[in-house]
Protein backbone atom coordinates (compact mmCIF):
# COMPACT_ATOMS: atom_id res chain seq x y z
CA UNK A 1 0.00 0.00 0.00
CA UNK A 2 1.06 3.57 -0.69
CA UNK A 3 -0.17 6.93 0.53
CA UNK A 4 -0.61 10.22 -1.24
CA UNK A 5 -0.80 12.96 1.38
CA UNK A 6 -2.07 16.42 0.52
CA UNK A 7 -1.89 19.50 2.71
CA UNK A 8 -4.61 21.95 1.71
CA UNK A 9 -5.04 25.34 3.40
CA UNK A 10 -8.70 26.17 4.03
CA UNK A 11 -9.86 29.29 5.87
CA UNK A 12 -11.29 28.35 9.29
CA UNK A 13 -14.72 29.74 8.38
CA UNK A 14 -14.87 27.38 5.37
CA UNK A 15 -13.71 24.14 7.01
CA UNK A 16 -17.24 22.74 7.49
CA UNK A 17 -18.15 23.45 3.88
CA UNK A 18 -14.86 21.88 2.73
CA UNK A 19 -15.66 18.75 4.76
CA UNK A 20 -19.02 18.51 2.98
CA UNK A 21 -17.43 18.94 -0.46
CA UNK A 22 -14.86 16.29 0.42
CA UNK A 23 -17.56 13.80 1.50
CA UNK A 24 -20.07 14.56 -1.25
CA UNK A 25 -17.88 15.29 -4.29
CA UNK A 26 -14.17 14.63 -3.84
CA UNK A 27 -14.36 11.25 -2.10
CA UNK A 28 -16.86 9.65 -4.50
CA UNK A 29 -14.69 10.80 -7.41
CA UNK A 30 -11.50 9.47 -5.77
CA UNK A 31 -13.14 6.07 -5.29
CA UNK A 32 -13.38 5.68 -9.08
CA UNK A 33 -9.61 5.97 -9.55
CA UNK A 34 -7.48 2.92 -10.33
CA UNK A 35 -5.98 1.37 -7.21
CA UNK A 36 -7.90 3.51 -4.70
CA UNK A 37 -8.17 1.79 -1.32
CA UNK A 38 -9.29 4.32 1.31
CA UNK A 39 -8.97 7.94 2.45
CA UNK A 40 -8.96 10.13 5.54
CA UNK A 41 -9.59 13.85 5.93
CA UNK A 42 -7.89 15.52 8.89
CA UNK A 43 -8.67 19.11 9.88
CA UNK A 44 -7.27 21.74 12.20
CA UNK A 45 -10.23 24.09 12.43
CA UNK A 46 -8.42 26.87 14.29
CA UNK A 47 -5.36 26.99 12.01
CA UNK A 48 -7.29 26.46 8.77
CA UNK A 49 -5.32 23.40 7.75
CA UNK A 50 -6.43 20.13 6.23
CA UNK A 51 -4.59 16.95 5.39
CA UNK A 52 -6.05 14.44 2.97
CA UNK A 53 -4.55 10.97 3.14
CA UNK A 54 -5.40 8.68 0.24
CA UNK A 55 -4.34 5.04 0.36
CA UNK A 56 -3.59 3.30 -2.93
CA UNK A 57 -2.76 -0.28 -3.86
CA UNK A 58 0.53 0.59 -5.59
CA UNK A 59 2.98 3.47 -5.71
CA UNK A 60 2.24 3.84 -9.42
CA UNK A 61 -1.48 4.25 -8.68
CA UNK A 62 -0.79 6.84 -5.96
CA UNK A 63 1.52 8.83 -8.20
CA UNK A 64 -0.80 8.62 -11.20
CA UNK A 65 -3.69 9.91 -9.08
CA UNK A 66 -1.54 12.83 -7.89
CA UNK A 67 -0.19 13.98 -11.23
CA UNK A 68 -1.02 17.70 -11.14
CA UNK A 69 -1.94 17.68 -14.82
CA UNK A 70 -4.16 14.59 -14.53
CA UNK A 71 -7.91 14.86 -14.97
CA UNK A 72 -8.34 13.49 -11.42
CA UNK A 73 -6.31 16.28 -9.79
CA UNK A 74 -7.73 18.98 -12.05
CA UNK A 75 -11.25 17.89 -11.14
CA UNK A 76 -10.44 17.85 -7.41
CA UNK A 77 -8.88 21.32 -7.70
CA UNK A 78 -12.00 22.61 -9.47
CA UNK A 79 -14.20 21.21 -6.68
CA UNK A 80 -12.14 23.02 -4.04
CA UNK A 81 -12.06 26.22 -6.09
CA UNK A 82 -15.87 26.42 -6.02
CA UNK A 83 -15.65 26.92 -2.26
CA UNK A 84 -12.35 28.76 -1.92
CA UNK A 85 -12.69 31.12 -4.87
CA UNK A 86 -9.46 29.83 -6.45
CA UNK A 87 -7.55 26.58 -6.72
CA UNK A 88 -5.75 25.94 -3.45
CA UNK A 89 -1.99 25.73 -3.13
CA UNK A 90 -1.52 22.03 -2.44
CA UNK A 91 1.52 20.32 -0.94
CA UNK A 92 1.68 16.68 -2.02
CA UNK A 93 3.84 13.89 -0.59
CA UNK A 94 4.05 10.14 -1.13
CA UNK A 95 4.80 7.38 1.37
CA UNK A 96 4.87 3.61 1.52
CA UNK A 97 2.64 2.14 4.25
CA UNK A 98 5.02 0.17 6.47
CA UNK A 99 2.47 -0.67 9.16
CA UNK A 100 -1.30 -0.50 9.59
CA UNK A 101 -2.77 -1.14 13.05
CA UNK A 102 -6.34 -0.98 11.72
CA UNK A 103 -5.63 -3.66 9.12
CA UNK A 104 -3.91 -5.79 11.77
CA UNK A 105 -6.85 -5.31 14.13
CA UNK A 106 -9.53 -6.21 11.58
CA UNK A 107 -7.52 -9.14 10.18
CA UNK A 108 -7.55 -10.76 13.62
CA UNK A 109 -11.31 -10.30 14.09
Amino acid sequence: MHVRMLRVPVPPDKIDAFIQIWHNEMLPFAKTQKGWHSARLLVDREAGKTVIIGVWETEADARASGNMSSAHVQSQQDMAAKLLGARPAVEMEYYEVAGDAWQELTAGA
